[in-house]
């Protein structure tokens, strides 16, 4: 979060590249941090409203601890609209979490419709939860049952996990290029593969 000079080469550096979330606190990181809450409580309790209930938590004092930033607010907001709905035992689907709290967010601030961090993060979420399985079973050329967890060779598993990595990849890519184009007038192709 340090601002000042001498870092400006290399934050201009990071932004050519199309890297420039990895010199900031994003949502991003809010999620990853979710995540690691909500894997380390399913495994020491296994009890399933529990892992919710955590993430809510940390992330909730994550977000106060660190300085207020939108894209922090809207990654924190959205992670506990989903993690509430499972924890009061609803069944929550991602898209409808997401457009909960989108909702919720243009409420609040009816002009970050307009900003890109707000089209980037909820557009890119969408997207992900829309295409990342047909673009899949695309890749895979429809031979991978990508519903099928339980393969018996390690190959299979390793090819399942590499597809949907670059199945996500690639659809996040290709919804960010056009926004990232419009709003920062830049388009930066070896980030697709460097985000790898």
């Amino acid at each position: 979060g340090r601002y000042s000079a001498e870092l400006g080469d290399l934050g201009d550096a990071f932004r050519k590249t199309g890297l420039a979330h990895l010199l900031s606190i994003s949502g991003l990181h809010v999620g990853i941090l979710a995540a690691g809450v909500w894997f380390l409580v399913a495994l020491l309790t296994g009890r399933p409203r529990w892992p919710a209930l955590a993430a809510i938590v940390v992330v909730g004092l994550y977000v106060l601890i660190v300085p207020w930033r939108v894209p922090l607010l809207r990654a924190g907001f959205m992670i506990g609209v989903f993690c509430w709905a499972i924890a009061s035992g609803r069944r929550a689907g991602g898209l409808s979490a997401m457009a909960a709290a989108g909702l919720i967010l243009l409420i609040w601030r009816p002009a970050d419709l307009f900003a890109p961090g707000f089209q980037l993060s909820f557009g890119i979420v969408a997207a992900l939860l829309l295409f990342t399985r047909p673009v899949s079973q695309w890749l895979s050329g429809g031979g991978l049952d990508l519903d099928d967890r339980s393969s018996s060779t390690k190959i299979a598993a390793i090819r399942r996990y590499l597809t949907d990595y670059l199945a996500v990849s690639l659809v996040a890519f290709l919804v960010a290029l056009p926004m990232v184009a419009y709003h920062f007038q830049m388009v930066s192709p070896p980030a697709a593969v460097v985000s790898l």
